[in-house]
């Protein structure tokens, strides 16, 4: 208070130099009662009173070594963290049985960063609540570590208590950003911390639900319930986007991204099961669109048209102005995730009705595959066309022209090597009728359509 310089510095080193004299002592195991013995009391004596010269500090400094007070005030303070959960850490991995070590780690996290906010806003302390902007990052850190300890799932043992209170101090803390850290270039961050915890909470809840149906149910229902869970809480925040309720309306940009990129992971993680998976639905018997990966295909199709609905419904809104713009690319790329769903569709009522193994080589051989591919592919392309030309929209017309295309080369190079066979001559003559019917009922529609489809548009808006 003197402006002693040397007296603050010699203190400050007093404070480091005990550290490292404490250590030196070393840890001693098993010492005295949990928590009240000599290895706790000492390593928080250390961080509290490194914690208090670095919060005494702040204000002081004259002008020509304040950038140095302002330095050994944020040393100090990383001196105090370290000690802080150096000895809580160290007092859990002596104290707590293996089984239990990672949820007593968490809630001593969780716990440990609200107590750091709360300190920060009751003594109007900066560092102590910017310190809390690495709880999100910490909490994806434990998330991968529980992943990476048996039984690999996140409500084992005391995970039921500790990850819920440890996402109820991460919406705490969101929502101390939110009244506190307002300055503009804490902004961008506060939206990407918003989205970036729905997106962990997304992944966190979408494996337990498969870790625990797995157990309680046969088959890949467990796959499909996982692949839900991102596009309901897609659904969650759509229908609380207009809502005065906190968070959504006060990052709507961010809310809405983070729902367009949760039903786009929903949408690639079904293709990427339907191709991996058979769809098993035991214990019940295979029923077309009843089963696990048919079931999750239309609900992903339905969260996608809901999707476009919502961009379409606030194309004027502010925070979807950067989304708008993607939305013929995105129906593009949800025409192609449906093509490879529906195809997949089919081949998996193909394996089970005929038994055909799930295997791509003895699929890619199996006439009824092929047959079946050639006829549904013929079929994509004959509704195309005849949309296409029916509504004067050339692109979709073209698109539909590639599949007759594709399937007339198919033909030739793959169905035709099964010479001989009833399949065959089914596909040959299926494919030759929608070339004829189609050939008559929709010619290619003129280039002048389609160039004058959006000056249309525009003149009647």
């Amino acid at each position: 208070r003197q402006s002693r310089h040397l007296a603050v510095w010699a203190g400050a080193a007093l404070v480091g130099f005990s550290g490292f004299a404490f250590a030196l002592s070393g840890w001693t195991a098993n010492a005295a009662w949990p928590v009240l013995n000599s290895n706790v009391l000492g390593g928080v004596l250390i961080s509290l009173s490194a914690l208090f010269c670095a919060r005494t500090l702040r204000p002081f400094g004259p002008k020509q070594v304040h950038s140095l007070y302002r330095l050994l005030g944020w040393v100090l303070f990383a001196w105090g963290v370290a000690w802080w959960f150096g000895t809580g850490i160290m007092e859990i991995d002596d104290r707590v049985n293996s089984d239990a070590e990672a949820h007593i780690l968490l809630l001593f996290v969780a716990l440990s960063n609200a107590g750091f906010a709360l300190a920060g806003h009751g003594l109007n302390w900066p560092a102590a609540r910017r310190f809390t902007w690495l709880y999100l990052p910490v909490l994806a850190g434990l998330a991968a570590l529980y992943m990476a300890t048996v039984p690999r799932h996140f409500l084992f043992g005391l995970g039921w208590l500790a990850w819920p209170l440890a996402f109820v101090v991460q919406g705490w803390l969101l929502r101390q950003y939110d009244r506190h850290d307002t300055a503009g270039a804490l902004e961008r961050l506060r939206s990407t911390w918003h989205g970036g915890s729905i997106l962990l909470l997304a992944a966190m809840a979408s494996s337990e639900v498969s870790w625990q149906l797995s157990r309680a149910v046969a088959g890949d229902w467990h796959v499909a319930a996982a692949s839900a869970v991102p596009g309901i809480i897609a659904l969650l925040i759509w229908r609380f986007r207009h809502r005065p309720a906190w968070p959504v309306p006060a990052h709507a940009a961010a809310y809405l991204g983070t729902s367009l990129l949760l039903m786009a992971v929903q949408v690639l993680y079904v293709v990427m099961m339907s191709i991996e998976k058979s769809g098993h639905p035991g214990p019940l018997a295979y029923i077309p669109l009843l089963n696990p990966f048919d079931l999750a295909m239309l609900f992903a199709g339905v969260t996608a048209l809901l999707a476009l609905g919502v961009l379409r419904q606030d194309a004027d809104r502010p925070e979807a102005g950067e989304f708008v713009n993607a939305v013929p690319l995105l129906r593009w790329l949800l025409a192609a995730a449906f093509f490879i769903l529906s195809t997949a569709a089919l081949v998996r009522g193909v394996h089970h009705y005929t038994q055909v193994p799930w295997d791509y080589d003895l699929l890619f051989h199996s006439v009824v595959v092929q047959t079946s591919l050639s006829i549904y592919w013929g079929m994509l392309g004959f509704i195309g066309m005849i949309y296409g030309a029916r509504s004067g929209r050339r692109p979709v017309w073209i698109a539909g022209a590639g599949f007759m295309g594709l399937v007339v080369i198919k033909l030739f190079l793959v169905d035709l090597g099964n010479s001989g066979t009833i399949e065959r001559i089914i596909s040959f003559i299926g494919i030759g009728v929608l070339l004829l019917v189609v050939g008559y009922f929709a010619p290619a529609p003129p280039r002048q359509a389609a160039a004058a489809e959006p000056a249309a548009g525009a003149a009647d808006s």
